[in-house]
């Protein structure tokens, strides 16, 4: 070649810098002063940026290459320091930007000998110009190159697959070169460089038909048969294959004594892609998850997922983009893995492959691995992309898998294929369904105008189907059919599980989602199918595993590889706490296949067993208002729990009842009043079922407890007093005064004051006389704040003080700083406000023990009065406002109130317009006692 070894011609300005790889390494400065760097970790960046010129590299791919080992946390600084040292070589800081998706060097045209390499294989592939041409532009690629090897001197994993990218190229243009030679008549001038060749590679084909051609045209016939006959031993001894259609061909015509037949020396480049995805929607960043996949040593890229989420239409929009990237071909097979009929088999996927590429079917093997390595060989030499569409496990795929690193493989899969990543090095990218916005874009775009007309019920259409890209269009094409019906009422009509699966089946078996479900669901074990099921009928949306090991009846350990199996078809999601998840549709159609097989009084069972469990397990993890791990327990809970109440019996009364005391106060304390009621409704359901005047008495207060809340004093009044009505029949006195404590504090908030305090003072004397601690202090709470409605403040203050040493004696805690808050405002009423502070002050570090309280509005209530009082408005507003809106996260209209009279009595000048909007307050509900306080400026004590 050393006639050809002349340097790349003078086409233009000289570049400020150059980059080349096509050999060692080097860098040269603009007036040709080699700046390479000699460090190896600064060369080895340079080379890994290099390989995707103009293109990001992620931080952790960079990290990965240049520190493999590194544990000590630094990697970033290295890294840093790293690019900064190139930098400085670079003369240019912006030449290695940092951008969001990683490091990225910047190269100008002509720079880099690569691009300048790959650029000329383009022209040769777009234009096929004559041999002539073609043999300069040849010559030309060839001549850039500066030693054996790209990246020589930095051979590492990270630029291997380029490296061999760029000798497969090489040869190509080998080839490129001596066809066109020959094409010219200048077979002598090229067979020293094809013998070279052929010896240096014996298994190339197309050096060998080459040769043998140029041979045969200067006259030496029996060297050239001598050719065919050792590559055919070659083929046959280390591949197990007979020589291709060329080499037969060049042969034959070596026998006949003909010339060369025109033949395509690039071979056939099939073009297999189905037609690109319309209305791709919001998968920007899926797109460029897998670029990034395939930027990094992985050259195979497996995009799993639910069926219906879209896998082939995102590795269809990808293909197609980037299908100038694998000039000699796109292949795409479908390996039926989720269907009606069987897989397609590993060998029926290669000879259609090879097929494609050209191969007569009479020379394929018979056997899996002759078809297998005969792929590899064909494919070894070829930038091909393979789209691997519906595989079902790692098995099928794998002999379809080139060995090559210029070959590029998409799978798509219902299974993670996991044994793909861990043994053959292939990415892989999770795709969900569609986020709201990118699923209501959907269809509005399929719809058209009425769904611009109704975007509620468009929101609502594509919840109800689960953002899934086959369901919204199954939905849209629904919205077509039914033209005469308005959107709402599809929506109305999908809301029951079972009748959604009917509406979203168009009459195609290859789109039904329940069709598409059960080719998922076909092939799981027996046991797998039975956890499949039951998950469908637990209550609740989610779950963890003990839960469902109650709702089995079996052991947690027993059915964890049965998950497993569901999270890998995924069939089943599990967050990162474990917990358990299907899709909304996954949920439908394993509830409908688990009611169909279940036996008769099965599901009944199952929610008593489950109801058990959670009432063991709410008394184990402990008091949720106590305990952050138990919080956070019953925070997770709460919702499944209310859905199993809905279903439960008289059988699993216990349970109800032991649910009800756990859960009331956590969902008081959480603002979760609604659902509060709706648990206590149940809980006095099942106790007049059986009879249990206690707990029908305990549902009784609960339920009042919550509508004083709620604000609905009159739902709470009827409530108290049934409860107070129950005691007679009980003949528990104790419960007769817990039921006149919560009867006196709302009498308390309507203005009935008189009977307030008898109804107090009468808990207070039975508590005392039983000794009980907690209620007296509580009894005394509430009889402070009575005093304080009519204006008693020394009365309240000892009242309160009373409350806080039966709190010092007996341990009770309940009321400590509620009774501070009330002596802060008793102190308020009186004028001094340095004790108003120091009470304000203790009910404040009170509330800094235990944030989130009901008692936090209170205490950030009064400490916001008593810097009214002290004339510091704008401290007192914004402590207020504090107050205001820890009160609206409880939900708790009574705080909210408390928290506004205190305030506004505090200093009823200068606030009159939240004055009047705390009146409208209270009469709205039913504070009549502190509506007209405040609605009577004479009635408010000023202080001072």
């Amino acid at each position: 070649m050393a006639a050809r070894d002349q340097g790349t011609p003078d086409t233009g300005p000289r570049p400020t810098i150059s980059f080349g790889v096509l050999g060692p390494l080097s860098l040269l400065a603009g007036d040709g002063t080699d700046i390479t760097p000699t460090g190896s970790v600064q060369r080895l960046l340079l080379a890994t940026l290099l390989t995707r010129a103009n293109r990001p590299v992620a931080v952790d791919t960079l990290l990965e290459v240049l520190w493999p080992d590194d544990t000590s946390g630094r990697g970033r600084d290295k890294l840093h320091l790293t690019v900064h040292r190139v930098r400085a070589l670079l003369a240019s800081p912006d030449r290695i930007a940092l951008t969001a998706a990683g490091y990225q060097i910047r190269v100008e045209d002509g720079e880099l000998d690569l691009a300048r390499f790959d650029a000329l294989a383009s022209r040769l592939l777009v234009d096929d110009p004559p041999p002539a041409e073609a043999a300069t532009l040849a010559q030309e690629a060839l001549s850039l190159w500066r030693g054996e090897t790209a990246f020589e001197g930095v051979e590492h994993i990270a630029t291997a697959p380029e490296a061999e990218r760029c000798a497969a190229r090489r040869r190509w243009f080998h080839e490129v070169w001596c066809a066109a030679e020959l094409a010219r008549g200048r077979h002598g001038a090229v067979l020293p460089e094809l013998e070279a060749l052929a010896a240096a590679h014996p298994l190339h084909e197309q050096f060998q038909v080459l040769l043998m051609r140029a041979l045969q045209a200067d006259g030496r016939r029996g060297e050239a048969l001598a050719v065919y006959r050792s590559t055919r031993v070659a083929l046959r001894d280390e591949l197990g294959v007979d020589p291709g259609v060329e080499l037969e061909q060049q042969m034959a015509q070596v026998h006949a004594g003909t010339g060369p037949a025109a033949v395509d020396d690039r071979g056939r480049s099939p073009a297999e892609l189905p037609p690109a995805p319309t209305g791709l929607t919001d998968r920007e960043g899926e797109l460029d998850a897998i670029d990034a996949t395939l930027s990094g040593q992985a050259r195979t890229c497996v995009v799993t997922g639910m069926p219906g989420v879209g896998k082939t239409a995102l590795v269809l929009a990808w293909s197609h983009a980037r299908r100038d990237d694998y000039p000699d071909g796109q292949l795409f097979v479908d390996l039926r893995g989720f269907g009606d009929g069987p897989p397609t088999s590993p060998a029926e996927a290669l000879a259609t492959c090879l097929k494609s590429l050209g191969l007569p079917p009479s020379r394929l093997p018979e056997g899996l691995e002759d078809r297998a390595s005969l792929f590899r060989s064909v494919v070894s030499e070829r930038r091909v992309l393979v789209v691997l569409d519906n595989a079902v496990s790692a098995e099928q795929v794998r002999p379809l898998l080139p060995a090559g690193s210029h070959c590029t493989v998409l799978v798509t899969s219902r299974e993670m294929l996991q044994g793909l990543g861990a043994r053959d090095g292939a990415g892989s990218v999770r795709l969900a369904p569609l986020s709201e916005t990118g699923s209501t874009m959907l269809l509005r775009e399929l719809i058209g105008p009425r769904a611009a007309a109704d975007e509620a019920s468009v929101a609502a259409l594509a919840r109800l189907c689960g953002h899934l890209p086959l369901a919204l269009r199954i939905a849209a094409q629904q919205v077509e059919l039914r033209s005469h019906q308005g959107l709402p009422e599809l929506v109305a009509e999908m809301v029951d599980d079972q009748h959604r699966l009917d509406l979203l089946d168009v009459g195609d078996g290859e789109t039904d989602i329940r069709a598409v479900l059960a080719w998922s669901c076909q092939e799981l074990p027996d046991e797998t199918a039975r956890v499949f099921r039951a998950l469908g009928l637990m209550p609740g949306r989610d779950a963890d595993e003990e839960t469902l090991a109650a709702w089995r009846g079996q052991e947690p350990r027993a059915q964890s590889r049965h998950l497993d199996a569901l999270v890998r078809a995924h069939l089943l999601e599990r967050d990162e706490t474990g917990r358990l998840r299907q899709h909304e549709l996954v949920r439908a159609y394993s509830a409908e296949q688990g009611r169909l097989a279940c036996e008769p009084g099965e599901v009944e069972a199952a929610h008593a067993r489950v109801l058990d469990f959670y009432a063991r397990k709410a008394a184990a993890v402990g008091d949720p208002l106590e305990l952050d791990t138990a919080w956070s327990w019953f925070e997770q809970e709460w919702g499944n729990v209310l859905l199993a109440l809905d279903t439960a019996d008289a059988s699993a009364a216990d349970s109800v009842l032991a649910l009800a005391r756990a859960f009331g106060a956590f969902l008081r304390v959480s603002g979760q009043h609604e659902a509060g009621l709706r648990l206590h409704a149940r809980q006095l359901e099942l106790a007049r079922e059986t009879g249990d005047l206690r707990a029908e008495h305990a549902a009784r207060l609960s339920l009042g407890n919550l509508r004083m809340r709620l604000g609905d004093q009159v739902g709470a009044e009827s409530d108290y007093r049934a409860a107070l009505a129950l005691t007679d029949r009980v003949g528990d006195p104790l419960l007769r005064a817990a039921s006149l404590t919560n009867l006196g504090g709302l009498l308390t908030d309507t203005g009935d004051l008189e009977q307030a305090g008898a109804a107090l003072s009468e808990a207070v004397e039975i508590f005392g006389h039983h000794d009980d601690a907690r209620g007296v202090s509580v009894g005394l709470s509430r009889l402070g704040d009575c005093k304080l409605l009519v204006h008693d403040p020394g009365g309240a203050a000892d009242h309160f003080e009373e409350a806080l040493r039966i709190c010092d004696e007996s341990g009770v805690e309940i009321v400590r700083s509620e009774a501070c808050v009330g002596l802060a405002h008793a102190a308020i009423a009186q004028g001094d406000l340095a004790r108003a502070e120091r009470w304000a002050q203790q009910a404040i570090e009170l509330m800094e023990r235990h944030p989130g309280s009901e008692d936090e509005p209170l205490a950030l209530g009064v400490l916001a009065a008593v810097r009214l009082a002290q004339d510091r408005r704008p401290e007192a507003e914004d402590l207020v406002g504090r107050a205001l809106e820890r009160a609206h996260r409880l939900g708790a209209i009574d705080v909210t109130m408390w928290v506004l009279r205190g305030y506004l009595v505090a200093a009823p000048l200068g606030v009159e317009a939240l004055r009047q909007e705390a009146i409208e307050f209270a009469r709205k509900h039913g504070f009549r006692g502190i509506a007209a306080e405040l609605d009577s400026a004479e009635a408010i004590p000023v202080p001072g």
